[in-house]
């Protein structure tokens, strides 16, 4: 089963020395050399048996790799946005959140080509896509021949802002001043969860949509992560890819709200 949810969320090198390579092999130094050997062939062992088991959860982590930069206005001349692209890891920290709220057991992340998702994205109809229409087929496409039971697919949302008719899409910061107060982070994303063998998505959660809309898609009372001061408001647009401070937020947000929600996706479906 699926729900909606709109929720305003990292190995190491080994090194011999070149001079071992001249000295004979001491008695002492034989059992160095045995485990530097083995240590990685366990490791690589335990990787490939986790990816080769049977698979009960294919994860598909297909947040945007964008951070919306939005002001609304009093009026439309004062509305701007600014998609920045962003590399912060985002959707390893689905992955590794989907993972955690499983278990572990029988999960696997599916990995896919720089760009797929870019079809479901289209801007024109952010605020009108219906899962069935564009991303079963590529969900179709992603998963392949990798036969999991079910796909958990986590993708970006764009939600109208309650009051007005502009839309805030997917993860970024509002600048608030004027009508909203302070500027403030947000995360909508959805996740929808496929059968493995006939792709049908488990429950269709439109008809709920309205109801959840009406609950959820308000700015966030006051929240140490998500509340700004002014002066976080990044101007222009662009500098928003090198604040460490807007990324570890998004990053910590993000989990914490991912955290709230698939445990109960998991449970129910």
């Amino acid at each position: 089963m699926v729900r909606f949810f709109v929720v305003a969320f990292l190995m190491s090198c080994l090194a011999a020395s070149a001079s071992a390579q001249v000295q004979p092999a001491t008695p002492a130094a034989k059992p160095a050399v045995k485990k530097a050997a083995v240590k990685p062939k366990t490791a690589v062992k335990q990787l490939e048996g986790a990816q080769a088991g049977p698979c009960q959860l294919g994860v598909i982590a297909a947040l945007e790799n964008k951070f919306s930069v939005q002001k609304i206005g009093i009026t439309v001349f004062g509305n701007e946005e600014t998609q920045v692209p962003v590399d912060w890891g985002l959707n390893d920290i689905v992955a590794e959140r989907v993972r955690a709220a499983a278990g572990g057991t029988g999960v696997r992340r599916i990995a896919y080509p720089k760009g797929t998702f870019e079809p479901y994205y289209e801007r024109s109809e952010a605020l009108f896509r219906i899962p069935s229409d564009k991303l079963t087929p590529i969900v179709r496409q992603v998963a392949g021949s990798t036969d999991c039971e079910r796909y958990l697919v986590v993708t970006t949302l764009s939600v109208q802002l309650d009051g007005t008719n502009q839309p805030l899409n997917g993860i970024g910061i509002l600048d608030g001043r004027g009508p909203f107060g302070h500027p403030s982070l947000f995360t909508y994303f959805m996740v929808t969860i496929f059968d493995g063998k006939t792709f049908e998505i488990r429950r269709n959660p439109l008809p709920n949509l309205g109801r959840a809309l009406a609950k959820n898609l308000t700015i966030e009372k006051p929240n140490p992560l998500s509340q700004l001061d002014d002066a976080a408001f990044p101007q222009p647009a662009a500098v928003a890819a090198q604040s460490t401070m807007l990324r570890d937020r998004i990053r910590v947000l993000l989990a914490e709200k991912l955290d709230k929600t698939l445990p109960d996706v998991l449970k129910t479906e």
